[in-house]
């Protein structure tokens, strides 16, 4: 029984970060398309936040394009984060305040932990904690009903709840996005060197 759990303890949390797909190969202006494309997809799947229902749906996937634009790089994750977030005060203002501290921050968070450290479980807990420390933010700075009307306060009982909730829910994210990364690199052709990427 115990070598049952320790092997399903193992199947959930590790995973090589070396097994990872990088754009490294990619040309710096590669890159940099890549991450305004990533920008335009988190406003349009953030923006729809506004349609209740499926609209919410929609809202929630924006943290994968800014998991796609941190794994990039960090620099190329900031700059869609960034823009994303002036669009959206352009297009969608009411949708500023979720993505700067819940959608987009959790997509940085598990971008640049999926680059920067070793399993997944480390990641797991980055994530998690920026989701939480985003949500406590939305609530008791800014007085965002993040979680609804009736929440207002944080007790320890509430911020358990949440940490737990964001635990799970960037771990869904992390596995999702490893998946959907080796399909986008497959799907991306690698650019080949030219002459002109040559110095002198």
């Amino acid at each position: 029984m115990r070598t049952f759990l320790s092997r399903g303890i193992r199947a959930l949390f590790h995973n090589k970060m070396n097994d990872v797909p990088t754009m490294d190969h990619y040309s710096q202006l590669s890159k940099i398309a890549m991450g305004a494309i990533m920008a335009a997809l988190a406003v349009i799947f953030q923006s729809a936040g506004i349609f209740i229902g499926f609209g919410y749906v929609l809202s929630m996937l924006a943290t994968w394009p800014m998991i796609i634009a941190a794994s990039i790089s960090f620099q190329i994750g900031i700059l869609a984060y960034v823009t994303t977030i002036f669009l959206l005060a352009i297009v969608q203002p009411s949708e500023v305040l979720v993505f700067a501290f819940t959608t987009g921050l959790l997509g940085i968070s598990i971008g640049y932990g999926l680059r920067k450290m070793k399993n997944v479980f480390k990641v797991m807990l980055f994530a998690g904690a920026t989701m939480l420390l985003g949500i406590i933010v939305l609530i008791t700075l800014f007085q965002f009903p993040i979680l609804g009307p009736s929440v207002n306060s944080l007790g320890f009982g509430m911020l358990g709840s949440i940490f737990l909730f964001s635990l799970l829910y960037s771990w869904i994210w992390i596995k999702v996005s490893l998946i959907g990364m080796k399909v986008l690199q497959k799907a991306i052709p690698e650019r080949k060197p030219s002459v002109y990427d040559r110095e002198g």
